[in-house]
C-alpha cells in the first residue's frame, strides 16, 4: 500500500515581514495549520508543523493519484491567504510503496525535494514526484 508525504512551505515577502511581529505570523501559520486539518478527513491523516514555516501532512494508503487531487484541493483552501498576507505557498508530495529497505528519511528528503522544485518553479506552486516504485 502506498504512502504518501506533502511538504508546505510558506514565504513570507521579506519586504513585508517588518509588517508582521512574531505573534502575528504565528496567528497566520495557526489559521493555515487548521485550514489544512479542516480538509484532511480521515484519523490517519496527519499534519504537522515540519519545521520554521514548513508543514509536512504524512498520508497513508494514498496513491499519487490521490496525493496530486488533495495537493490541488488544499492549495485551494490556503491559497486565500495569500491575497491578504504577502505571502507564497508552495507544495511539493512524494509518494512510495513503503519497505524495510527505505529509511523513513529517503522518503522526508524526496518529499523536501519535490517542495524545493515547486518553490523554483515560476508558474506551478505544486510540484508532485509522481515515480510509484517499490524499494523491496
Amino acid at each position: 500500500t502506498m504512502l504518501s508525504l506533502i511538504f508546505i512551505g510558506i514565504d513570507i515577502w521579506e519586504n513585508n515581514q517588518a509588517k508582521y511581529n512574531q505573534p502575528q505570523e504565528d496567528q497566520l501559520l495557526i489559521q493555515v495549520a487548521q485550514t489544512l486539518k479542516n480538509r484532511l478527513k480521515r484519523p490517519t491523516d496527519l499534519l504537522a508543523r515540519y519545521e520554521n514555516n514548513i508543514f509536512g501532512i504524512i498520508l497513508p494508503n494514498t496513491d499519487s493519484q490521490g496525493l496530486a487531487r488533495l495537493m490541488e484541493v488544499l492549495f485551494g483552501q490556503i491559497k486565500h491567504f495569500q491575497e491578504h498576507n504577502f505571502i507564497k505557498f508552495r507544495l511539493g508530495g512524494v509518494s512510495r510503496i513503503p519497505s524495510r529497505a527505505i529509511a523513513s528519511e529517503i522518503l522526508i528528503d524526496v518529499g523536501l525535494e519535490a517542495l524545493e522544485k515547486a518553490k523554483n518553479h515560476q508558474v506551478n506552486p505544486l510540484f508532485l514526484d509522481s515515480e510509484e516504485m517499490d524499494f523491496n
